[in-house]
């Protein structure tokens, strides 16, 4: 009977200590996850935080970029308009630039200067 009582001692003995070992090494694996997720978390941010751009407009004329695109924009509509077959179709375009300058306040140079960096720019036409 001591033999049965020692050896399930023993035996209790024996399954405690696996299943301390069982949880040590699940200890171990969640830290593990969780230090992977804490790195992870800190490469994300990092990437977040190197793909801010920020974006300063230029201004040339009085007119900011976007103005400037928009001028553009309404001279190209303008020159657009006039018909193919018209008989004064180069006066009338000379005429489109002189039109959307009065309107945006600056001259007529200053027009065919953003007429020339829109199209370099390759900004939006209609």
């Amino acid at each position: 009977m001591k033999v049965k009582l020692i050896a399930l001692v023993l035996i209790i003995i024996f399954i405690f200590s696996f299943i301390s070992c069982m949880t040590e090494s699940e200890k171990t694996i969640a830290n593990l996850e969780a230090q992977r997720e804490k790195q992870m978390s800190a490469e994300t941010t990092y990437s977040i935080q190197t793909t801010t751009i920020i974006y300063e407009s230029e201004t040339k004329y009085g007119l900011n970029e976007i103005q400037r695109m928009q001028a553009f924009y309404d001279l190209i509509v303008l020159q657009d308009s006039i018909t193919i077959g018209d008989s004064n179709r180069s006066e009338k375009l000379e005429e489109a630039y002189l039109i959307i300058a009065k309107k945006y306040g600056i001259t007529k140079n200053e027009m065919e200067q953003i007429g020339i960096e829109g199209i370099e720019k390759n900004w939006p036409m209609p």
